[in-house]
């Protein structure tokens, strides 16, 4: 996915949760619904069944029930539009730049922005763990009784997507290599599914290098060379996606 015309990933605050939003091609009368975990000033990005055209101008409405709505929907154009998951999903996902933000629709956005980092710095993550490595899961879940978060694992693809979907957890951390498959095949079999499509999955593996680019086209989110065998590695894996985990209050 090539990111264009300053709207980068960086930019984004990543929702604790997916936030419900409505969109419509401008100056046309259907409202397509659908949800984001990525937000700025700068633009969105969000999943969508429609396939946009670069430079489409959309009307989308956010809402929340602790902010007043902007009198007026948000004019954004398409950046990019590409397929989720290639030749698996017809699911796309949406890169648009807001255009022209009045003060009231900045300041709406911002006071979203503003009420999820609040939500990320009082809430405990649900991250979900697949590898057959059962030393590996066993030393996860005491990670997770030490530290601010649930910790779930599972063995294989079948448990990993059944968990995922019960759960709908704030994270997934899969190894590559798996008995019924490999995490390319998971990664995929989520992004098509409703409930876990816009959850991030990050494959971690000692085994194999230089695959990120492939994982990515399956709908991964980040690659890493390495094992949640630590609260250092695992604060590595989970950075840009979750802010870094500290010991539990009654620990310290």
């Amino acid at each position: 996915m090539n990111n264009s015309e300053g709207l980068e990933k960086r930019e984004y605050i990543r929702f604790p949760f997916n936030y419900p939003i409505q969109f419509r091609l401008k100056n046309t009368e259907e409202w397509f619904y659908s949800s984001t975990d990525n937000i700025s000033l700068t633009g969105i990005m969000f999943a969508s069944d429609v396939n946009y055209q670069k430079n489409d101008d959309l009307e989308l409405e956010l809402s929340h029930p602790s902010i007043e709505s902007p009198p007026s929907p948000l004019i954004a154009s398409v950046s990019w539009c590409v397929t989720e998951v290639p030749y698996i999903s017809k699911i796309y996902v949406v890169g648009c730049t807001f255009k022209s933000l009045e003060e009231n629709q900045k300041e709406y956005i911002k006071n979203i922005i503003h009420q999820c980092v609040l939500m990320k710095q009082h809430r405990t993550y649900k991250i979900l763990f697949i590898d057959d490595n059962k030393s590996l899961t066993k030393l996860f879940k005491c990670l997770g009784e030490e530290y601010r978060f649930e910790a779930y694992t599972a063995d294989n693809i079948t448990e990993g997507k059944a968990a995922a979907v019960k759960i709908a957890p704030d994270v997934i951390i899969t190894d590559i290599h798996l008995p019924d498959g490999d995490g390319f095949k998971l990664a995929a079999v989520l992004k098509t599914h409703e409930r876990t499509r816009n959850i991030p999955i990050i494959a971690a593996s000692v085994t194999y290098t230089d695959i990120g680019e492939r994982f990515f086209l399956f709908g991964g989110s980040k690659f890493i060379n390495d094992k949640p065998t630590t609260i250092e590695k695992l604060n590595r894996i989970l950075e840009g996606v979750l802010p870094k985990l500290s010991p539990s209050p009654e620990k310290n």
